[in-house]
């Protein structure tokens, strides 16, 4: 999968910097968060735009996972909004947490007055 020019920079840059470090990533709390998709993907005329279905989702923890040469994430954070597909939400931290690719799940960045889906 093609890294877009902003998915992905900040987890290959933290990388990057522990590869220099002593400390090993299973000594760190390791955290990302999904739910944007930037313009150009898939598509190259795909606008930027937020995007909470279940295959974004398995797609935005596999290439966490694969940058952080990681098998699991500690958290896994839905950004900025309230999902407009909560039923999608929840099958996919279902099945991220039964293979135990993601242990814990939570909201980043919403306000609580937009906490429709929780």
């Amino acid at each position: 999968m093609p890294i877009s020019t902003a998915e992905g920079k900040s987890e290959e840059s933290f990388l990057s910097h522990l590869a220099r470090g002593t400390r090993s990533a299973q000594q760190i709390y390791l955290q990302s968060k999904c739910g944007i998709r930037f313009p150009g993907e898939p598509h190259p005329d795909s606008p930027h735009r937020f995007d909470f279905s279940y295959e974004h989702i398995i797609r935005s923890v596999e290439g966490s996972l694969a940058r952080l040469r990681s098998d699991y994430l500690d958290v896994l954070l839905l950004t900025d909004r309230s999902p407009d597909e909560p039923e999608e939400v929840a099958r996919a931290f279902d099945d991220l947490h039964a293979s135990g690719k993601v242990r814990y799940f939570g909201l980043a960045t919403i306000p609580p007055h937009r906490w429709s889906c929780c």
